[in-house]
């Protein structure tokens, strides 16, 4: 993967045509969480501040940030108001957010206040209109390599997806969560994305109980088919496994063992409720 740049290293063609959109940049912040880009930083201009982030074109996110950029609209009640978008600035496609002052990633361990603000979030994000027709890419068909094809179909849906929900693409502050990052915009079930943060609660320390009965107070959630969740959680452990095989980070090995330990949890008789 391309190292991080940082604003001073960007062509000066592209820092003009940036500082066209905001006026000239006073001091630049770098931004060191995310997987979806090159460089990512919080300008400072006089007339305020401004989260940037940007890939070059050649490389093969690019596409990803268009894609982001296109549902921004539609995800406008639950994440940061998209200012701008330069697909092509000579080398680089730049997205620029508003900045969201004095927010940190979401704590998503037992007992943190985070989790009611989380929930909140993805319940507006139910309620979001059906994606953008850019938007084509399909859960059913994203996770085909692991389901078979009956457990494929139980993911189907029209429905506006994250599916990259993790503490760092989930920013909290001033009473709200924001979700961040929609470089994987998808079609599928509605309750697919609390399904998703349901595993990185079990990653980070809830029981598959607890992180299950937080899930149900997510509305899209709350009557999902057991054969569905059950479809769900062993097509993750096969994903994850094989994941956490080709590249063992901790982070990657941890949602191998939380998704193993969801599956050996609905197996041992946990089904009689999603």
């Amino acid at each position: 993967m391309t190292p991080a740049t940082e604003w001073e290293q960007l062509p000066d063609g592209t820092r003009d045509l940036i500082e066209r959109q905001i006026g000239p940049v006073v001091k630049a912040e770098p931004v060191t969480a995310g997987h979806n880009h090159q460089l990512a930083a919080i300008l400072h201009t006089n007339a305020g501040v401004v989260f940037i982030k940007g890939v070059q074109t050649s490389d093969r996110r690019s596409r990803r940030q268009t894609l982001e950029a296109a549902v921004a609209a539609t995800v406008a009640a639950t994440s940061p108001r998209l200012l701008w978008h330069l697909p092509d600035t000579g080398r680089w496609n730049m997205l620029a957010f508003e900045a969201v002052v004095g927010a940190r990633h979401a704590d998503l361990t037992p007992g943190a206040k985070d989790l009611d603000l989380v929930a909140e979030a993805l319940h507006a994000l139910g309620e979001t209109v059906s994606p953008p027709s850019l938007v084509t890419d399909r859960i059913e068909q994203r996770w085909a390599e692991h389901a078979d094809p009956d457990e494929a179909q139980l993911l189907r849906g029209e429905h506006l997806l994250h599916t990259d929900l993790r503490p760092d693409n989930i920013l909290v502050g001033s009473g709200r969560a924001w979700i961040v990052d929609w470089s994987w915009p998808t079609r599928g079930a509605a309750w697919i994305d609390p399904a998703c943060l349901t595993l990185w609660l079990i990653a980070q320390g809830h029981g598959p109980a607890d992180a299950q009965a937080w899930m149900r107070t997510v509305p899209t959630a709350r009557s999902v088919p057991a054969i569905a969740l059950d479809a769900f959680t062993t097509i993750n452990a096969g994903l994850w496994s094989s994941i956490a095989k080709d590249d063992p980070q901790p982070w990657k090995t941890r949602l191998a063992d939380a998704s193993a330990e969801w599956v050996t949890h609905r197996k041992a008789g946990a089904r009689s409720t999603p």
